[in-house]
Formats: structure tokens, sequence, C-alpha cells
């Protein structure tokens, strides 16, 4: 909830810089890797008031233990504090990785911990999978093995085993979350802390149940989670910061099981459940995938988040995945009253500072940003894959006696209808009076939408209606949006 105890919804992208200087330019390189104020200026225009910003342990502690680089977290907060003073856009720190390390061809902790977790492997980095990186092979000679087959390496799953449950490994990470939480202390806004991206399932090679859904949520996962969380708190309280909600992520391959979770850190108010969806390795479809984990986090009172989604449509991954799939997603997670942060921000782009159209659109979906009551539901419905058709509709109830803030609805009036196109109802009638915030910008309608489309470099118009009871009211109300 925001300071007027109103709920949030949340949309956005991820900015990931996963390799050196492992931070995205703050100069607008319409590509999407850049965070610069022409980008919070079009992300604000397309409703989006999240970013999930990677924030490397590589980047923070690059040469051994104990040294911080104090300017890289730095920069990072400086960046953070740009798109929310700009554009009221937060941040979701994100400790991303892939594969462990760089030192395993991929990306996430320094050099010298994946050297020192992996220490005692049963055989040398990348067997079983091909023969030991030495000084006359490099990690370009693994380009036939997809990165996602070197967890089952024995030295990364030696590593990961290492962080979880080795007291050093533990310190070691709770320290660099600490010193992240230092720098972003006088940040206003942020929105909390993911502890680890796609966690991997410690050494599975040494004891294969723990490939199993569940098995290394309960067993390594949550034992970790719950003592770096004592760290950042310890952190948190050290310098007088807020204490943020906290993030937890399972396995990436639980699919419909229920998380192993049993209970998940950061308190009360405070514990979230994040979690992705993708064609592979969540086999099951996206309606599925996200019922179950709204289940998970109903039954860890967390709030849920789907801080991955394919955006990009291109990916041989997720192919056929396409923009009605996007669409399905999206509405899925809209169900289930839970926020979305798609991958990635370079995925709106088709490259030449061209903007793909059809792709942000389905982005650009009207939501609640903020709900002054008990959200009961929201759904975006397009009745035809056609611009000007469809509807929003948000249910909540009122308490009585209580003063709120508005709530607040974010609709696109350059991608979705126009703003002469518009049109309000609420249930019962005349139980909500609303006004509208009209701000300019491109109107791409009625162009297009099915091409790609290079736009100069201004936000796409786009409006806030804004609503509040009408006096004396309280109970279930809703309100509708629509073209007329």
């Amino acid at each position: 909830m925001d300071s007027c105890e109103r709920i949030r919804i949340w949309h956005g992208l991820n900015v990931v810089q996963k390799s050196y200087p492992y931070i995205p330019t703050s100069i607008y390189t319409k590509d999407g890797s850049s965070l610069s104020p022409e980008d919070a200026l079009l992300w604000a225009s397309l409703g989006f008031n999240v970013v999930r910003l990677g924030v490397m342990w590589a980047g923070a502690v690059p040469t051994k233990r104990g040294e911080v680089n104090i300017t890289y977290l730095s920069s990072l907060a400086a960046l953070s504090q740009l798109l929310y003073d700009k554009q009221g856009i937060y941040t979701f720190l994100d400790a991303h990785q892939d594969g462990f390390s760089e030192w395993f061809c991929d990306d996430g902790a320094p050099v010298w911990a994946a050297k020192e977790y992996s220490v005692g492997a049963t055989a040398a980095f990348p067997e079983p999978l091909a023969r030991p990186i030495n000084s006359t092979t490099s990690c370009s000679t693994l380009s036939n093995i997809p990165w996602s087959e070197l967890y089952l390496t024995y030295a990364v799953g030696k590593a990961f085993q290492t962080l979880y449950a080795s007291p050093q490994g533990q310190k070691d990470f709770g320290d660099f979350w600490g010193e992240v939480v230092k720098s972003f202390r006088g940040n206003t806004g942020v929105l909390g802390w993911e502890l680890l991206n796609e966690p991997w399932a410690g050494d599975v090679l040494s004891d294969p149940l723990r490939i199993l859904p569940g098995v290394a949520d309960a067993t390594i996962l949550q034992p970790f989670y719950m003592n770096v969380t004592k760290a950042l708190r310890a952190a948190e309280a050290s310098v007088g910061a807020p204490s943020r909600i906290i993030f937890s992520e399972p396995v990436t391959w639980d699919n419909f099981f229920p998380v192993g979770f049993s209970e998940l850190p950061g308190g009360a108010g405070s514990r979230g459940l994040s979690y992705h969806y993708y064609s592979l390795p969540d086999i099951v479809g996206y309606a599925l995938q996200v019922a179950s984990r709204a289940k998970d986090a109903s039954r860890l009172a967390g709030g849920g988040i789907l801080s991955e989604f394919d955006v990009g449509l291109q990916s041989p991954v997720n192919s056929p995945y396409s923009v009605l799939d996007m669409r399905g997603t999206m509405d899925a997670v809209d169900s289930v009253k839970h926020s979305w942060i798609g991958w990635a921000a370079e995925s709106i782009w088709l490259g030449n500072a061209t903007l793909y159209l059809p792709n942000i659109r389905e982005l650009a979906r009207p939501y609640p940003r903020a709900i002054a009551g008990t959200n009961a539901s929201f759904s975006f419905t397009v009745e035809k894959d056609s611009m000007r058709q469809g509807f929003f509709t948000l249910s909540y109830d009122l308490d009585a006696g209580i003063s709120l803030g508005p709530t607040e609805i974010f609709v696109s009036t350059g991608l979705w209808w126009s703003k002469a196109d518009i049109s309000v109802s609420c249930s019962p009638k005349g139980s909500l009076l609303w006004e509208w915030e009209w701000v300019d910008g491109q109107v791409i309608l009625p162009g297009d939408l099915n091409n790609a489309t290079s736009v100069l470099p201004l936000p796409f118009a786009h409006a806030f209606l804004r609503a509040t009871p009408a006096p004396g009211i309280y109970g279930r109300v809703s309100i509708t949006v629509s073209a007329s």
C-alpha cells in the first residue's frame, strides 16, 4: 500500500546490464539499453511505473571480499532517483544472475567468489558437458552449448551450494545486500529488493532430488533467504532506512506444483513472492502458471509479482509465442490481481530508433495504478483485435468512514482509445465522481499498428482517470472505461 493506504499495481520492464560496467547508460540510446529522462518520459506515457533494475554483485564487489565499489552503487542509486524524480517511476532492485558468474561464461557473482566457491568441485568447469576451459580455450568455445545447460556442470553446482549453505557464502551475499541498502538509503522510490534472480537448485549432481519441484525451495533457498534477510534488515536499521518489501523467487521450474516455501522473509506487509513465466521451462502455459503462483502468494501472505515474462516476441526459446500470448499472460496476471514486469526494455525496440508498436500497444493496456479500497477484480477485455473495441472494468470495496486518496486508472489515448471516444460509467449509478488528467503526446490512432513504426522521441498521449466515492457511499463499486 502507499502512504494513502491505497493498493498499488505495478507495470514496467526489466533493465539489466549483465556485463561491465553493469549499469545502463543515462544517455538516451533509443534501443532499450539506457535509463535516461527520455526513457522515463516514454515509459510513463505507456503506463509504466516501475523498473526492475539489475544490481550486479560483480559490479558491487568486483575484485575481492570487502572491497566495495561505492561509485557503482551510488551511480545506480542516482539513476533510480532520477527515474522517480522525473516521472514517479519506482525501482525494484534485482540481484541478477544467470549461470552464477561470468567466470562460468554467464553473469552474476564476481570472479573471485566463483573461483573460491567452486573449489572442490568433482571436476573443472565445464565438465561433464565439455572439456575444462584452460589457457588455450575460452567461453567462446562453448557457443554450441545453450547457456542454461551450464547449470549442469560440477563447478556451477558447487558454487551455488557453497553460496546457499556455507556460513561464508551467506555472509558474503548478506554483506553485498547490506552495501546495496546503504547506498539506496536516501532513495524515495524504491519498491523492494529481489534477493536472487532465477535461483538454481544447488549441487544437483551430488543430490539429484534437489531438481524436483519444491525440494530446493524448502531445503536450500528458504534458509538462505532468511539468513540474507537478517543481514539486509540489519543494514537498513543501521542507516535508518525504511524496511522495503523483500521478494523471494523459487526455482523456475515449479510450474503448477506449489513452491516449496513454508514462509517468506521480510515480515508482515513487507514480503513478496516473485516468479517468472516463459513457455520454456514453464510448459504448463501462462494461465496455470500464474494461477499456481497466486495460490502460493496467498498461502504465504505475501504480495505477488510476475517479475519476468517474454515481451520480445522474437525469441527462439518462446516461438511461437505471439502478441496474443503476451496479452493472455497479462490477462492471467490481472485475474489474480498481481503486478507484472516484462523482459526486457530492449524488447520494445526493433533497432534504428524504431519502436515495435503492436508490442508496446499491448503493454500500454489500461490498469488501476492505485485502488482506494479493497481490490475485488479488474480486467481489460479486447472484444476484437481492434484498436477501438474493448473495455476496462475495476470493482473494489469502499470502507465506510475511511478517507483515502483517489482511485487512479491509466488509459493510453495514443495507442488504444482517442480522447474523444472514451466513455465512463459506474455501478451503482452515481456512486463515484471522477475527473480526467489528459497528457498530450503522439497519437498513433488510427495508424497501422500491425507494422513497426518509427516514432519521434516524444511521449504517447495518455490520461489518468481519478475516481472518488460520492458522499455516503461505501460497499462494492465498479467503474468501466470503454470506447463510446
